[in-house]
């Protein structure tokens, strides 16, 4: 399809007819050699992007696993708050040793005394 430049003054159609005007013959494969130079680059992606997908998935899966995975919980950090009275009164119901230093009332003993003194330190307004 030719677009119609008998809009333009003859002098720029000239002009423009130099300027891109080739003495090379035009070749009829001329755009197969140019798509088969490009062929390649074009599908060497497949393949790495199918590796970096496989290891996207297995680390994602290792991170599930070691996320979801029973081992040792970690220790508690104490917070100042109620959250400390809910944690020694858990470890308390499910039959656990809870450490010496969470003894709130200094009886020598954690128990359900320790849980109230907690809660009650937590809540309360004036230091």
């Amino acid at each position: 399809m030719t677009i119609p430049d008998d809009h333009l003054p003859p002098r720029l159609q000239d002009a423009l007819r130099q300027a891109y005007r080739t003495n090379e013959p035009f070749s009829a494969d001329r755009d197969a050699v140019v798509l088969a130079a490009f062929r390649p680059a074009r599908r060497r992606w497949i393949p790495l992007s199918a590796a970096a997908g496989i290891a996207l998935l297995l680390t994602g899966g290792l991170l599930f696993h070691l996320a979801s995975s029973p081992g040792a919980a970690p220790a508690y950090a104490r917070t100042g708050d109620i959250r400390d009275a809910f944690y020694v009164a858990r470890e308390l119901a499910a039959g656990q040793q809870v450490a010496g230093d969470w003894d709130a009332n200094h009886d020598g003993r954690v128990d359900d005394g320790d849980v109230r003194q907690l809660a009650m330190l937590a809540v309360r307004v004036s230091p």
